[in-house]
């Protein structure tokens, strides 16, 4: 693998799989090495498709999309809308 360019930060997310670099999708938290933006995910989720199918869809460990939602309640607790959720 090579180095990573000189200037460039990664930082890392609340849990495995997820990244913050200043310098793409604007310093959103993404997945990492993706362009993938945790908030679409999550609205995927509002929308009412399942995490499993959001997983599927975007290639990604399910379980990743579970921590998501988590974080999200955590951060956010007062966010309501989220269907189709494992409790």
């Amino acid at each position: 693998m090579a180095d990573k360019e000189p200037g460039r930060w990664e930082y890392a997310g609340p849990f495995p799989g997820v990244v913050r670099t200043p310098d793409m999708c604007f310093g959103r938290w993404r997945v990492k090495d993706t362009r993938i933006v945790v908030a679409i995910v999550l609205e995927f989720i509002r929308a009412g498709d399942s995490p499993d199918a959001v997983a599927k869809w975007f290639s990604i460990p399910v379980e990743w999309v579970h921590e998501m939602i988590a974080w999200h309640k955590r951060v956010f607790p007062h966010t309501k809308g989220f269907k189709n959720e494992q409790s």
